[in-house]
């Protein structure tokens, strides 16, 4: 299966760069397969009931410049008995905003934000 995916990510990479993508390697994920070219990122997921990356795409356009690399291509492709989604980026240098701030690290970053709790008034008005 490692392979198939690594099949689809060199080829989403070569339709999006309009070129063959070079060397890719597999990147650390917790929730995506990624794989990382000189020039592009490819991140794939199983399409079938997940929607991490469905949001990762929609926001892409309405991020501010800088905040994130620029989203090259995405869809959903079917090879064989695997249909997985996809977002395909600009590789570009630096490094993740936020993995670099002072308190920050991976398992700070991953956890999920408290629930509001509303009381009197305002949970009248929501």
């Amino acid at each position: 299966m490692a392979e198939e995916y690594e099949r689809q990510a060199r080829a989403i990479a070569a339709a999006a760069l309009g070129r063959d993508p070079g060397p890719m390697s597999v990147a650390e994920s917790s929730s995506h397969h990624v794989y990382v070219g000189p020039d592009a990122v490819v991140k794939i997921i199983d399409a079938a009931g997940h929607s991490r990356l469905d949001r990762e795409i929609a926001l892409a356009p309405y991020l501010p410049a800088g905040l994130t690399a620029p989203l090259l291509d995405s869809g959903v492709r079917r090879a064989a008995a695997l249909e997985v989604r996809y977002a395909c980026y600009a590789r570009v240098p630096g490094t993740a905003p936020g993995m670099g701030l002072p308190g920050t690290d991976g398992a700070t970053a991953r956890l999920p934000r408290p629930a509001r709790v509303l009381s009197g008034s305002a949970a009248l008005r929501n």
